[in-house]
């Protein structure tokens, strides 16, 4: 981890800005798991060149998340070990890239420590060229809009169509879904 250790802000304001080809990867984690990186990607800003490593208590974490804190310090090391063992997969080319041809698989977070009700979390550095330094072709939900979500497929959903939105601007365009 980096020397030095910046406070996780929680703020429903901030942006969690992302390509959207990370955000069409393929991923599948939890709820709480998803909400616990969101909280970690909106604490990058477009000046940022690096990324920070980032500490925060269990009861701020529990607050901002709307959960009981009990909970959360019964199932902290579950979500983080799970975080850092995630993968996403993303398809290397964009979606015109002959399907199985190139692809690219890395993990989220390189590391989680918890130390006496701190949590301390990095971002890989894998996933810089989706986060740092965005000129086109991502979306940026707000903080709050993404911690309002009850399911973590409802919040790939609202991801994905801003993320469609993005790419179709200035379009009419139309979604078909079925259950």
């Amino acid at each position: 981890m980096a020397d030095k250790n910046y406070s996780l802000q929680y703020d429903p304001t901030y942006r969690v800005a992302t390509a959207n080809d990370l955000i069409k990867g393929r991923q599948k984690m939890s709820l709480r798991e998803a909400q616990l990186l969101f909280i970690a990607i909106a604490q990058v800003v477009h000046d940022d060149k690096d990324f920070k490593t980032y500490t925060t208590t269990v009861p701020e974490l529990a607050t901002f998340m709307e959960i009981d804190e009990n909970s959360l310090y019964r199932d902290l090391e579950g979500i983080c070990t799970s975080l850092c063992s995630q993968v996403v997969k993303i398809q290397v080319g964009g979606e015109n890239a002959k399907k199985g041809k190139k692809w690219k698989i890395f993990h989220w977070v390189s590391s989680a420590m918890y130390d006496n009700g701190k949590l301390t979390l990095r971002l890989s550095d894998d996933i810089k060229p989706y986060l740092l330094e965005l000129e086109a072709h991502y979306a940026q939900p707000f903080l709050g809009t993404l911690m309002t979500f009850r399911s973590y497929y409802a919040t790939r959903l609202y991801q994905y169509l801003l993320a469609d939105i993005g790419a179709k601007w200035g379009k009419i365009y139309e979604w078909n879904f079925t259950c």
